[in-house]
């Protein structure tokens, strides 16, 4: 299995190389929305360019996703709070379409897949979108990855999917569809029957819970916990025996002390034991913990990249030898 490592808090091409370099990152995903500047949109970081070159020369996968969820996300925002001045500047559906798919036309041969666009949850307005999307880039040979969230009969989809030529869907969810495990597995059964049944295989976009992981035979999955967790000066551990991820905040730093494992900064004998965990694997613990801000941080992101890699390699074990002869960028 395949994991796209996506999200990276400040990135840098300092940063990134030193992780590149040990080949801590085997897969990469980075959305267009903050690697190019668009009108209205606060997501451009200045030095995701320079961490997009670091992959393209550590030899690192890319998955390219186009960003229109922060878009989504942010007109929805300026919307709800009354910025109507603001909301007039940011730029508009098709505008945002078009610079996309000319920087497909740009960059698609450096990647391995790059995503449709899903503005909306609706099945049907993502299958039109898709279509139009489709036909923009066909003289390059290559099509999006389509995208289903499952609001709508997910076999029909992918059958319509199948039919022109997609041998590869990303599968979506939120919180207003379903929110309980038994409603995803229901979901996830659904899509793996159909897929068997049209020769299609899946990407997971952001489902990285270890139950999706092992129980599905997803061909590729992206995550940014790797990153947030490390940002916020934790660490993650995966328990293969309970088949659990642990979330342990290490830093010694009190304004780190953010999200899931907080409490453990308080907590001596458990910190003892997780340093003896990682001392035994082989890293230095107090790097991570006591370094300067700079090298603790890319330390903590190396030890989270080598976790959820060990995670996808419990998956490709489980679910058979990674299917190398499957070209993801869909032809």
């Amino acid at each position: 299995m395949r994991l796209y490592c996506s999200g990276w808090q400040a990135t840098n091409a300092k940063r990134e190389e030193a992780v590149v370099k040990d080949n801590y990152l085997k897969y990469r995903c980075f959305s267009f929305s903050m690697i190019r500047k668009l009108t209205g949109l606060p997501y451009f970081l200045k030095g995701l360019q320079g961490a997009y070159d670091a992959c393209r020369a550590g030899g690192v996968g890319i998955m390219m996703d186009s960003g229109v969820v922060s878009w989504r996300t942010h007109c929805n925002t300026l919307a709800k709070q009354g910025k109507t001045e603001a909301l007039a500047k940011v730029i508009g559906e098709k505008e945002f379409i078009q610079q996309y798919v000319d920087y497909v036309k740009e960059r698609h041969h450096e990647w391995d897949f790059f995503m449709t666009i899903d503005l909306a949850r609706i099945s049907s307005e993502i299958f039109k979108r898709y279509i139009a999307i489709e036909k923009m880039v066909a003289p390059l040979g290559v099509k999006p990855l389509p995208v289903l969230h499952g609001d709508d009969n997910v076999s029909k989809y992918i059958g319509m999917y199948a039919d022109r030529g997609c041998t590869f869907v990303a599968l979506a969810t939120a919180k207003v569809l379903r929110n309980r495990q038994t409603q995803f597995r229901h979901y996830l059964e659904a899509c793996f029957e159909a897929g068997e049944r049209y020769g299609v295989k899946f990407h997971g976009l952001a489902f990285t819970s270890i139950w999706m992981m092992l129980e599905f035979p997803m061909f590729s999955a992206d995550s940014s916990s790797w990153s947030r967790v490390a940002g916020f000066g934790g660490i993650m551990i995966y328990d293969e025996i309970k088949q659990r991820m642990h979330t342990y905040h290490i830093s010694e730093r009190v304004s780190d002390a953010k999200g899931k494992g907080s409490d453990l900064q308080l907590n001596s004998r458990m910190m003892d034991h997780v340093r003896e965990y990682v001392t035994h694997t082989g890293y230095d613990f107090d790097v991570m913990r006591k370094g300067d801000g700079e090298e603790a941080f890319i330390e903590r992101h190396k030890w989270n990249a080598r976790t959820m890699y060990l995670l996808a390699e419990a998956a490709t074990k489980k679910h058979g030898k990674e299917q190398g002869h499957f070209n993801p960028l869909i032809k």
